[in-house]
């Protein structure tokens, strides 16, 4: 993930110029932000629906159109390094998540029935619900980043070059572990007997 590299950036810089011994307590916080899209939809069958996500919905890593899709991105800001029991350390950090969810909206004209009307409800709400999974798992990942970079330690008779190494290998390793969350939640909700798979099933029958 791109954080790595920008974070290790900034670590390597705060630590440049650090000169003095602090003993203030360590501080970091994550800050989130939220907001929802939507692409619309056009048809009055479950068939006409899935063509139109096929053309309008946000495309994944495969050039594929997904259903929808949870966009996000990290930034570490405002680092603080100091020196304490003989260590490199980070005072404080801002760790900030910007997340974006696509969702599809259908506006059902006249000619839609009452029952896909009811099954696109579910569809849609279950939808959300699978993005907010994902963006729930990225919420994580970034606690995990402020816990990582607080306890981060480098010796300061090595001039703390290291520091910038060890935030990456540990923050790298969550990294790994927050994609493998990603993956297996996807995984979960493909299997067909999953409601997600159901309603997927249920949407593109409804006439």
């Amino acid at each position: 993930m791109k954080i790595l590299n920008y974070i290790w950036a900034l670590v390597a810089s705060a630590v440049l110029v650090t000169a003095t011994a602090e003993h203030t307590p360590a501080d970091a916080r994550v800050i989130i932000k939220e907001r929802t899209k939507y692409y619309s939809l056009r048809g009055n069958n479950g068939r006409q629906l899935y063509k139109s996500i096929g053309k309008r919905g946000p495309k994944g890593k495969n050039g594929r159109h997904a259903i929808a899709q949870t966009r996000t991105k990290f930034a570490v800001k405002r680092i603080k390094t100091g020196i304490k029991g003989g260590r490199c350390v980070v005072k404080s950090a801002d760790v900030i998540v910007d997340i974006t969810y696509l969702i599809p909206r259908w506006n059902a004209g006249r000619k839609a029935s009452p029952k896909i009307r009811a099954v696109w409800k579910k569809f849609q709400a279950r939808a959300i619900r699978h993005e907010n999974k994902h963006g729930d798992i990225n919420k994580k990942f970034a606690k995990e980043v402020e816990r990582e970079l607080l306890g981060t330690r480098a010796r300061v008779s090595s001039g703390c070059k290291n520091f910038g190494d060890r935030a990456m290998k540990r923050i790298g390793r969550l990294s790994k572990r927050a994609a493998r969350r990603h993956r297996s939640f996807d995984r979960r909700e493909a299997w067909a007997i999953s409601r997600s798979a159901r309603l997927q099933r249920a949407l593109y029958r409804s006439e």
